[in-house]
């Protein structure tokens, strides 16, 4: 399943995005992540995608984050452990980050 985010990835509109997240781990399918859209996203975004790659991981199913994060997103990722979707970090999909 491809999940692109919405313009507006905040603590207002997330529940969506569960909603998404939830259906692909009750199916254990792979679920790939785009940011491209993302104009504007707080903590809440990143605090879900970390709890989702911990729970698509203990079921088995693969969690990939596309890295094109908007620059703007930048410092929310870093605190967020998500450096991998830095602008000018790898290319590629991501899986998750290291000792999450």
């Amino acid at each position: 399943m491809e999940i692109l985010l919405p313009a507006e990835s905040t603590l207002e509109t997330i529940a969506e995005i569960q909603n998404l997240l939830l259906q692909g781990l009750q199916r254990k399918e792979e679920v790939t992540i785009s940011f491209r859209q993302v104009e504007r996203a707080d903590l809440s975004l990143f605090q879900l995608l970390l709890v989702a790659e911990k729970s698509y991981k203990s079921a088995g199913a693969r969690f990939n984050l596309l890295p094109d994060l908007p620059a703007s997103l930048a410092f929310k990722a870093s605190v967020t452990q998500w450096s991998c979707l830095i602008p000018g970090g790898t290319t590629g999909k991501q899986t998750a980050p290291q000792g999450s």
